[in-house]
């Protein structure tokens, strides 16, 4: 027998093990020296869409735990609905890759791979109780496990902070911003958040031109904190930006104190049962899953009464003005299944449009509702929740990933509005072979020290490196270890680097699935730390070829038999 050695840290180091020894990774570093490698993401991508459904199923049966604890909203919908937990955002938690992670190590070892016993290095607390509980029957030494670090009292001092400061910014803009009531008909009223999704003119980066000379938008500052985080300073300057804008409503603006301090006070009474829910026991496959459970249900506390603060805004809204029809993207999330409730309870003349905002995927499991979780003509959403009375999606593959998720009404766009600058693309020869990495909104850093070797191997490439516009490297530039002569960071227009590009090297974002509309090579890197919901592997899976490269492993040794 063989020892098994997980690294799930971020740096590389070396370290001698036995050259025997099986090697595997949970992140992007890597520690070892030698030994042979048994990675395979194509598997663990495989898996995380044999077991999609089971796992949706699984998230949903935790509803029954909120309505044994009376955590119904308005007496009517369970607040499951409006969580990050019902969401499943394998982007930002690490509970499902995990599981696959853990249920490939299974596979591996119930198919002859003899280990008896597991070390763990940098790994979290959470998939340490989860891998004891897979392999109950090895040895598992743990080397520096990080513990979770959310606590209780982290939560209570975050939501006291957001919600002093939400009470000054409603304070500000009751003072510095007056509002136009004059208009009462309004047909198409679009939701965003300012200034996050807006450019310098004014236009909404993913409705774009669909949005007419007759349309209003619904715009928020505040929002949850999380979507978008104002300074004080910052938000009086998006006040005085705003003063010389046009039709739009403001949100914010129908907040009062009394929402705020309602808030704030039912963070502290769904805290009690929150300690209620991560008391219990979690297991899927029987893998433990407790801690990962007990982090999203934190974050989801953490949410919840910061959505509810605009219940009686949005109803104060509505009342204020007739709208025919209510567009809004982030549909699939909390934000946005929050709005589409209020608005089809209160608001039920209104037809709700969901507007699909990125691309749509097979393994991307918040996009699933799972069995019967959407039914029509129902008025308390205690096992059922309501969705849109319509959803607009982008392309036929998106219009059977909404279909199979168990969305209904949906109609296929006849444009796609955030991709209409790609009409705009004159391919251009580069004098130097250009290679232009872009990462997603969450994996910048990441991808870029997976393959930062390549770099320095290739010196006769130049790299671009494109951050998601939005993430903190856009803001604070690349780390200085990734110093190279052949790499650049680039800003501006994706257009600009897209005209020019050999090929594209990315994980998730869209722009790997636009380059591949403008035939452009797109090397699709899945890193361990993440399933892969890009789009290109079901066009790849649907067509049965091999239209784009798949890089799993970064030189690693693969597995050797011994």
């Amino acid at each position: 027998m063989s020892d098994l050695y997980i690294y799930g840290g971020k740096d590389n180091k070396n370290l001698e093990i036995d050259s025997s020894s099986y090697i595997y990774f949970t992140n992007i570093g890597n520690i070892f020296k030698n030994g042979c490698s048994i990675q395979d993401m194509e598997r663990v991508n495989d898996i995380a869409l044999e077991y999609r459904d089971e796992y949706v199923e699984y998230i949903n049966s935790i509803n029954s735990k909120f309505l044994d604890l009376d955590l119904v909203y308005d007496e009517k919908i369970s607040m499951f609905f409006f969580t990050d937990l019902f969401n499943k955002r394998t982007e930002i938690f690490d509970t499902f890759v995990s599981i696959c992670h853990l249920l490939y190590l299974k596979e591996r070892v119930s198919t002859g791979l003899n280990i008896d016993k597991i070390f763990i290095f940098d790994c979290t607390d959470m998939f340490a109780q989860a891998l004891k509980s897979t392999f109950p029957d090895k040895i598992i030494v743990e080397k520096g496990v990080q513990k979770n670090k959310s606590n209780i009292k982290n939560f209570y001092l975050m939501q006291l902070k957001f919600f002093i400061k939400t009470a000054i910014q409603v304070l500000l803009i009751k003072i510095f911003f007056k509002e136009n009531h004059s208009v009462r008909n309004i047909n198409r009223l679009f939701l965003s958040r300012y200034p996050l999704h807006f450019d310098k003119n004014f236009t909404e980066e993913k409705y774009g031109d669909m949005v007419s000379k007759t349309d209003w938008y619904l715009i928020s500052m505040i929002t949850d904190g999380m979507h978008q985080n104002h300074t004080l300073t910052t938000i009086l300057k998006s006040i005085k930006e705003l003063k010389s804008k046009k039709q739009f409503i403001l949100l914010d603006n129908f907040l009062t104190i009394k929402d705020v301090v309602n808030g704030l006070l039912q963070s502290y009474r769904l805290g009690t049962r929150k300690k209620l829910l991560i008391k219990q026991k979690y297991s899927f496959k029987d893998i433990d899953v407790s801690k990962y459970i007990y982090y999203e249900i934190q974050q989801s506390f953490l949410r919840l009464p910061r959505l509810f603060i605009y219940r009686n805004a949005l109803i104060r809204t509505f009342s204020n003005k007739n709208v025919k029809k209510f567009i809004f993207y982030l549909h699939e999330y909390s934000y946005g299944r929050y709005f589409n409730y209020i608005i089809a309870n209160y608001a039920k003349e209104v037809e709700r449009i969901g507007f699909q905002h990125g691309p749509a995927s097979r393994r991307k499991v918040l996009y699933y509702l799972g069995v019967n979780k959407a039914k029509k003509g129902i008025t308390t959403w205690r096992n059922q929740l309501p969705l849109p009375n319509k959803i607009l999606a982008e392309d036929e593959l998106s219009v059977d990933v909404y279909r199979e998720a168990g969305y209904t009404n949906i109609v296929l766009m006849t444009e796609i509005y955030r991709m209409k600058y790609l009409k705009n693309i004159i391919r251009k020869v580069a004098k130097q072979k250009q290679v232009l990495i872009v990462p997603g909104l969450h994996d910048g850093d990441a991808l870029l020290q997976y393959i930062f070797d390549d770099i320095i191997r290739n010196k006769d490439v130049f790299y671009l490196f494109k951050p998601h516009p939005r993430s903190t490297l856009a803001k604070a530039g690349i780390n200085d270890n990734y110093n190279a002569a052949n790499l650049s960071m680039v800003n501006g227009h994706i257009s600009t680097f897209l005209s020019t590009a050999s090929s594209v090297i990315t994980t998730y974002s869209s722009v790997g699935y636009e380059a591949y509309l403008l035939k452009i090579p797109v090397q699709l890197v899945s890193l361990p730390n993440m399933i892969n919901d890009s789009p290109l592997l079901d066009i790849e899976e649907k067509e049965e070829l091999k239209l784009i490269t798949i890089q799993w492993d970064r030189n690693r040794s693969k597995e050797t038999p011994h």
